[in-house]
């Protein structure tokens, strides 16, 4: 195995009596050393020779990607109305991550128990993702992703978000809490 500057990084195996068949070498991500290698782009060589000198050799690439990615969130207000009155009923989430992969939206109702549970959309990296709750459904690019079973109620509802890379890398898990208020204010005489 060799670095992107071609350096030996490791060498896995040097058996003479490999048997006919299928073989399976694994490496562990470690350098000559010990020491994990750093993320990046990695080449491989695989050579065999016979007993009378025939040989060939197939060589690749791989990545490395031991490290995990970022997510974030934020939502547009910090409250939201959604009675269909033509204000303040949409609730705008915007979720990114720096890496290519998967963002997983989750989000309870008012008494804490999940109400959508790792909704899945997959990112391209730092490109914001718009996701929208109309108080029944997450909507993204206008179409309906996820539909809840209940209608809201007045009150904190807690969301959260975490990503995944490519090599299922998990992020840190961010979010924070939407408020409906569908409650209309009242006017009392004193």
């Amino acid at each position: 195995i060799t670095d992107g500057s071609r350096k030996s990084v490791k060498l896995l195996t040097s058996a003479p009596d490999f048997r006919k068949g299928s073989q399976t070498i694994s490496w562990d991500g470690r350098n000559a050393d010990g020491a994990q290698v750093s993320d990046g782009i990695y080449d491989y060589t695989i050579s065999i020779e016979d007993g009378v000198e025939n040989s060939c050799a197939y060589s690749g690439k791989f990545e490395v990607d031991a490290t995990p990615p970022v997510a974030a969130t934020r939502q547009n207000l910090p409250a939201f109305s959604p009675n269909n009155d033509g204000k303040f009923d949409l609730l705008k989430y915007t979720i990114i991550s720096n890496e290519d992969g998967t963002l997983l939206f989750s989000h309870t109702d008012v008494t804490d128990k999940i109400i959508a549970s790792d909704v899945s959309f997959e990112c391209r990296t730092d490109n914001p993702l718009d996701v929208v709750w109309d108080g029944w459904s997450l909507i993204q690019n206008n179409a309906p992703v996820f539909k809840f079973l209940l209608s809201p109620t007045d009150g904190r509802y807690r969301y959260w978000v975490y990503a995944l890379d490519r090599a299922e890398n998990k992020s840190k898990v961010v979010g924070g809490f939407s408020i409906v208020d569908l409650t209309p204010p009242e006017i009392k005489k004193l």
